[in-house]
């Protein structure tokens, strides 16, 4: 049956309610409240909405560049991100500065469709226009069709690491991981401080954590997570007492302790390193399983793949042997997988190409091609290389490490995938028959003798053997 029209175009887009909170003066009377919202909103919501919103003096900074972002839960479990901004003068005369704030109200699950990024979801909001202040909206406001897009950020995020430091953001991410209410204040922006945060944050645990950026700390509207600018000593005084942890990393001297985890330390290199985009590419999918143990089973396999970029050829056939065969308990986690054993397999590779003499490692290589179909799927270019090698410099060694790498294939594909190299080496023994020493003639003797054994479709090797008779026959008499 085929799809009714319009349904693709449908399903590239996700709808939202939106309400407008702000100061205005109707005949009914003034103050700030809810003046428009669409159908969609319950009671509930817009009592959570109105309890959220900030009015006059609710920013970090005065002016008409001031902006602040907030995402929260709702009581009805959808989510709501606001997007608060200056607007001009209050009407009451009293000298302040209004405050506009416009809310979207998103399900969680459409929430996924924007990578589990808020900022993805900003975007979105401000490209329909609806981030523009009306002072004099219609009361009842139409849903927002929205195009989703799962972008990453990187350079935001980087320049809260790098301005803060890498092991700032890892900590102020180690206590919302357990739940602890954070307040971060500084001369930084606030909305990069949050986005570096949330990128260490696993995707589906990114709807829990409700966050401000901009807006004044007040006891009466928590936040789970808050990035504050502006008036420090005020902010300081009003997190005095209260069940949060306030810091400042641009002011304080040292880093205090934090429980280390896999989990954090993959975040924490990923910084280091400047890899923001790549830890997003980790972070922002729907991770199946988020808890302690199943993230560290991640963020192991992201070390392992960042040791391997790194590591000597020893200590990448080591890395095979004990992640070759891995047990996963699901799909992404077995993807995560592939994607490590790609990573050996190529360093691997190049690896062996730089190395003065791979002669030292055949026997791993062959022990690895015997160990499973994976971990040969894994080495198998490097027996490849090897053997090329040595087929021109030392013919009967690569000969013999060819026939014990056959021997230990399982299957009939890698075999086949290591014949054109068998072909190689017996070209090369041609050349090198006519310079070697008698004592490696004999030993190629006896390989390609045991190569006839065991491989006795090959015509070229009566040849060879004939050619190495005939010089040892030569040698003895010259």
């Amino acid at each position: 049956m085929d799809a009714p029209a319009g349904a693709a175009a449908t399903s590239a887009t996700v709808t939202c309610d939106q309400a407008v909170f702000s100061s205005v003066r109707t005949p009914t009377g003034q103050g700030y409240r809810i003046i428009a919202a669409s159908k969609g909103l319950t009671p509930e919501e817009k009592r959570d909405i109105t309890t959220r919103s900030p009015s006059h003096g609710g920013l970090c900074n005065d002016g008409p560049d001031a902006s602040a972002v907030a995402f929260y839960r709702l009581s009805t479990g959808r989510l709501a991100l606001s997007y608060s901004c200056d607007a001009g003068a209050e009407h009451t005369g009293r000298g302040v500065r209004r405050i506009y704030t416009h809310i979207t109200v998103i399900s969680a699950a459409d929430f996924a469709r924007f990578g589990y990024n808020p900022s993805n979801v900003l975007m979105a909001v401000d490209a329909c226009g609806a981030l523009q202040v009306q002072l004099q909206p219609p009361h009842v406001l139409d849903e927002l069709v929205l195009t989703p897009s799962n972008r990453t950020d990187a350079e935001r995020a980087a320049a809260a690491a790098e301005r803060c430091g890498a092991e700032w953001v890892v900590y102020a991410l180690s206590l919302v991981l357990s739940k602890q209410r954070v307040v971060t204040g500084g001369t930084f922006d606030p909305g990069d401080w949050i986005e570096a945060v949330l990128f260490g944050v696993p995707g589906p645990l990114r709807a829990e954590v409700s966050f401000s950026a901009g807006l004044r700390y007040t006891v009466g509207r928590p936040y789970g997570l808050s990035a504050v600018n502006g008036d420090l000593q005020k902010a300081r005084r009003l997190v005095r007492g209260q069940k949060v942890t306030y810091l400042e990393p641009e002011s304080q001297n040292a880093t205090p302790a934090r429980k280390d985890s896999a989990w954090l330390q993959m975040v924490e290199s990923h910084y280091r390193d400047g890899r923001c985009k790549a830890l997003a590419e980790i972070t922002s999918q729907a991770i199946p399983d988020c808890s302690v143990a199943a993230l560290d089973r991640i963020a192991a396999l992201a070390l392992d793949a960042d040791t391997a970029a790194s590591a000597r050829t020893g200590d990448l056939l080591r890395l095979t042997e004990d992640r070759a065969d891995l047990a996963t308990v699901n799909s992404f986690e077995a993807a995560l997988l592939d994607k490590l054993h790609i990573v050996i397999q190529k360093h691997l590779y190049d690896r062996l190409r730089h190395e003065c003499d791979v002669q030292p490692f055949l026997s791993d290589l062959t022990r690895l091609v015997q160990q499973s179909r994976r971990a040969a799927e894994i080495v198998l270019p490097a027996v490849r290389l090897a053997i090329q090698r040595l087929a021109t410099a030392a013919p009967h060694r690569a000969a013999a490490f060819a026939l014990e790498a056959v021997a230990a294939c399982r299957d009939a594909d890698h075999v086949a995938s290591l014949v054109p190299c068998l072909s190689e080496v017996l070209s090369g023994f041609r050349a090198w028959v006519l310079t070697a020493v008698p004592k490696d003639l004999e030993a190629g003797r006896a390989i390609l003798t045991e190569w006839q054994f065991k491989r006795p479709e090959s015509d070229e090797v009566p040849a060879i053997l004939a050619q190495i008779d005939d010089r040892l026959q030569a040698l003895q008499y010259s």
